[in-house]
């Protein structure tokens, strides 16, 4: 059969092989971190020349199933000023900033159930006061985490923020119900909060109907995509007084992945398999053994010892060659004269004792160098 192009004219078969050709795109596998890790933080990137990808994407739903987690639902009137949780009894301080009313109403987000809100008569939420002025809730963790906080029936012009309690403007909110895309209904935003920094928690000029506030200690859960042998690098990075303990990966079958990995394990790659993979990691108290100022130690020559022309053999043109560059200082481009290769006394010196020791190991086979003894 004869396939020819639009202008008519007859395609030959390896034209027609290359229209016909279809091409599929390689498929991307996720490699993710797991929830709730504590003491460190992990980042991963696609390391993979040409796709080099940071961390794509950051997920900051809480691992409630942690132990150290904490999920306050509205169930009853709240009054300001009084801590629904505190620091020492659950690893948070959470407080309303004003008295809220409770209305019982069944309500979810996603997979969460509530069973009513509580929200103020007249006071909105905004940054241009404090306390019990403004409606919403004030939010201090003891420790890294992830915060997420629920509302109902979100008006879409409205803005409903985390933001450290310091700021003034809205755009310096950790995360904004306004963007990237804008929520509205009843939805949750989540946001990684660090310990000791107080954060308003609000629904900017509305009252709100809030529904619950869930706190899960450790870093968020963090992602990149990643082809079939691509190279993806995990970085640790411990909290001060902490050192990292273990990093592992495995597959969605839960095969182990092979990582290569840095002394203090704050580093490590791995090749992508044909399968999602799931990262996680320990921290554990202790203080880096890694001196940034001290330099690495140079790597052990290897090489032949002797062979100062470098061509793979002992001769008498080593000796030569090496007396030569003694005498007169000259030497060829691919000549051994600044390694274990020339100093075979070990003084760190190149003499004529060395070129001495050399020709006895030309002579004589079983001669051992200095260095060698």
């Amino acid at each position: 059969m004869t396939v020819t192009a639009a202008d008519g004219t007859a395609l030959s078969a390896e034209r027609t092989a290359v229209c016909t050709e279809l091409v599929v795109p390689a498929r991307s596998y996720t490699a993710e971190t797991v929830a709730g890790i504590k003491n460190g933080t992990l980042a991963l990137t696609n390391l993979s020349e040409g796709t080099e990808e940071e961390t794509g994407s950051v997920s900051l739903s809480a691992d409630l199933a942690d132990d150290d987690s904490v999920f306050w639902t509205a169930s009853a009137d709240v009054t300001g000023g009084t801590y629904i949780y505190t620091q020492a009894e659950n690893g948070c301080d959470l407080v309303p900033t004003c008295d809220m009313t409770f209305t019982k109403s069944s309500q979810s987000v996603v997979d969460q159930s509530f069973t009513g809100y509580v929200a103020h008569s007249s006071t909105n939420g905004y940054l241009a006061s404090t306390g019990r002025e403004r409606s919403g809730f004030t939010f201090t963790p003891a420790s890294d985490g992830v915060l997420t906080a629920y509302v109902s029936n979100l008006g879409a012009n409205k803005n409903f923020v985390i933001i450290d309690d310091t700021e003034t403007s809205e755009t310096k909110a950790l995360v904004s119900s306004q963007t990237p895309t804008v929520l509205s209904g009843n939805t949750s935003i989540s946001a990684a909060v660090t310990a000791g920094t107080t954060y308003y928690i609000g629904v900017l000029g509305s009252k709100g109907r809030y529904l619950g506030i869930s706190f899960s200690p450790g870093a968020p859960v963090v992602s990149v995509l990643a082809k079939s042998g691509e190279t993806v690098q995990i970085t640790a990075t411990p909290n001060d007084g902490y050192v990292v303990e273990s990093v592992s990966a495995a597959d969605s079958e839960g095969n182990a992945v092979e990582l290569t990995m840095n002394s203090s394990k704050t580093v490590s790659t791995f090749i992508m398999p044909e399968a999602d993979v799931t990262i996680t990691a320990s921290f554990i108290q202790g203080e880096s053994s890694d001196d940034p100022g001290e330099e690495p130690e140079e790597p052990a020559y290897d090489g032949l010892i002797g062979d100062v022309d470098n061509n793979g053999v002992l001769t008498a043109n080593d000796c030569a060659a090496l007396l030569h560059f003694v005498l007169t200082g000259e030497k060829k481009d691919n000549w051994n004269t600044d390694s274990e290769a020339a100093d075979t006394d070990g003084n760190g010196d190149l003499g004529a004792a060395d070129a001495a020791q050399i020709l006895s190991k030309v002579l004589n086979s079983s001669y051992k160098f200095s260095i060698e003894e």
